[in-house]
């Protein structure tokens, strides 16, 4: 297995655990960037390739003050530690196949049997709480982000 595949299994298996991942993640100042803190207003979490970066941009552009939104760190403790908060969550999906293709892409050290497994895992992980979140697809997002709810 190589290098970066142990750490992508290492990070997946820590970002299920909000204590977890919060008290190893904040060991380094600039990952504090984006996660949920106490002025967190929204969160906006997805599996990398899914929208991300453009669904941050186009809401905040969307909004008459500026928010603070938690963002990018594609582990689902963001997400379960927004639904204990209380926070408004924005969950982002992609087609599988779509998300999974690019992310390997994206990430050339790792299998796409990896990149598929995180996939799975990352949405298993938080599925128990469907309820707490809004789920945007990939085409909602980039067509009519204004109309999610």
């Amino acid at each position: 297995m190589k290098k970066y595949s142990i750490k992508l299994g290492i990070r997946n298996l820590i970002g299920k655990y909000p204590l977890l991942f919060y008290s190893i993640y904040c060991l380094k100042y600039q990952n504090r960037s984006n996660l949920i803190n106490i002025d967190t207003e929204l969160v906006i979490e997805g599996f990398p390739r899914s929208a991300n970066s453009f669904s941050v941009t186009a809401f905040r552009r969307l909004q008459p003050k500026q928010i603070k939104i938690a963002h990018h760190h594609h582990v689902p403790a963001q997400i379960t530690n927004a639904i204990k908060l209380n926070i408004p969550t924005i969950v982002l999906i992609r087609n599988p196949l779509d998300a999974v293709i690019s992310f390997k892409i994206y990430n050339t050290d790792i299998s796409l049997i990896q990149a598929l497994k995180t996939y799975i895992s990352f949405y298993q992980s938080i599925a128990i709480h469907k309820n707490f979140y809004v789920i945007a697809s990939f085409d909602e997002i980039i067509s009519d982000l204004p109309t999610i709810q």
